[in-house]
């Protein structure tokens, strides 16, 4: 048996009908188990390999298929939007670096608010910013290329503005537009046009800037800043973190804290609204509205608190400050008329003489400016004044003719004369100051 076993297993040919206990291949044939095996394999192989190939060719099919419409897709998503903001430059590039002519008469400043009394409190803010948006803008100090496209190798700072009449005139802070000699204001619906310097006030830090050749831009509503009371909800719009797309048109919601707060502007000592709506970098020159809609002040810093050590600064929340809208209105008018304002000074701080100045400084005079610093090197210092003067009296006038030693000196132009009476120690005696501008402008 073994032997017909070992014959048929090396011819391969069994001669007896299969059966049970055919239904094992033979100990000794490898090689055709291998070749069954092998037949098997390809087989699955080439099924896969089949498959792959038909996956392949069906998803090339879909991808040629939707390419022309993923294209047009993306080009229209991506593309046109810088393509017509680079068109709208090149278009409105005829504007003028700096306004060199001034008007005689001012233009019409503002529009009229719309009413918010038929809305709901939680939906007043929404219905604010919808109406105030399309008047608020990025500013950006840029440098051209020659075909009016942004040189995006140059530095960018940003900052806010808002439109204040039809024909392009743009309220900002002084601070936005210092040091820069090229202006790009994006307006909210994406358009970019190249803005002209028309002049600031450092000492309010206010500035204006002009895009000519337009009288359809939309101005903001302006309100009363001397009715701001303190407890009211405001609202603040603008650029924080510069003009990343996400961030541009941004809002926030907060209260006027104080009303009148003084604070020094550039060395100068003014009367701001203090709030805590959110103020951030980029915000500088916004507007901010109370929620009757109109602009009541014109954002321009965040508090930096410096603890008792004097070493550190701590970004403090919930202390931002606005220009009253009717300081910065004042400034406007001297601007648009007549470019940077120049601010007569003669760089001194006083107090005006009361019974408890007098009683506090131990004074032996009633009326005056009592005398707290000095500038160095200022007018006053030149002229010899000292902290501890007191200023009686000028250009012969008592001092309670002047009003004010501020309102007589604003009365002035940088380079007058002007002769003060000062009581110090027991006696009087006059000093003439050559008033400065000390807006520093150059």
């Amino acid at each position: 048996m073994d032997e017909e076993n070992r014959e048929l297993e090396n011819t391969g040919t069994p001669e007896t009908e299969p059966g049970p206990e055919n239904i094992y291949e033979p100990i000794g044939s490898a090689n055709g188990a291998l070749a069954q095996a092998g037949s098997r394999k390809g087989l699955i192989a080439g099924i896969i390999i089949t498959s792959l190939v038909a996956l392949v060719a069906l998803a090339l099919l879909i991808v040629f298929w939707l390419a022309p419409a993923i294209a047009t897709k993306a080009k229209k998503t991506q593309d046109a939007p810088p393509a017509q903001e680079s068109a709208r430059t090149e278009r409105n590039i005829s504007a003028l670096n700096r306004v060199t002519e001034f008007p005689d008469t001012m233009p019409e400043l503002g529009r009229a608010a719309d009413d918010y009394s038929g809305s709901a409190e939680h939906e007043i803010p929404a219905d604010i910013f919808e109406n105030i948006v399309p008047s608020v803008v990025c500013i950006a100090r840029v440098t051209f290329n020659q075909d009016g496209t942004i040189d995006t190798s140059a530095s960018v700072g940003y900052g806010t503005g808002f439109f204040i009449t039809s024909d392009g005139y743009i309220m900002t802070n002084s601070h936005v537009v210092e040091s820069a000699e090229n202006f790009a204001v994006i307006t909210y619906d994406g358009a970019m046009y190249e803005a002209a310097y028309v002049g600031r006030d450092p000492g309010n830090d206010i500035a204006i800037l002009k895009i000519d050749g337009h009288d359809d831009f939309i101005p903001v509503p302006l309100g009363d800043s001397d009715d701001v009371r303190t407890g009211e909800t405001v609202i603040a719009i603008g650029n924080p973190a510069g003009a990343d797309e996400l961030l541009i048109d941004t809002l926030t919601v907060g209260h006027v804290s104080a009303v009148s707060r003084g604070m020094k502007i550039r060395g100068f000592r003014n009367y701001v609204i203090q709030t805590d709506a959110a103020i951030n970098p980029g915000n500088s020159g916004g507007p901010l509205i109370d929620y009757s809609g109109n602009v009541i002040g014109v954002v321009y810093m965040k508090s930096l608190y410096t603890p008792g050590s004097g070493v550190n600064q701590v970004d403090t929340e919930g202390l931002g400050f606005a220009i009253p809208i009717n300081t910065a209105l004042n400034c406007a008018e001297k601007i648009i008329l007549g470019g940077d304002v120049r601010k007569p000074g003669i760089g001194l701080t006083y107090y005006d003489i009361d019974e408890q100045v007098a009683a506090a400084y131990h004074l032996d005079v009633d009326k005056g400016a009592y005398v707290v610093e000095v500038s160095p090197d200022g007018p006053a210092d030149d002229a010899g004044i000292l902290a501890g003067d007191v200023i009686v009296g000028c250009d012969g006038k008592k001092y309670e003719e002047l009003g004010s030693i501020a309102e007589y000196v604003s009365s002035h132009s940088p380079g007058d004369r002007v002769t003060f009476s000062i009581y110090r120690q027991g006696s009087t005696f006059d000093v003439e100051i050559v008033l400065r501008d000390l807006n520093n402008i150059d």
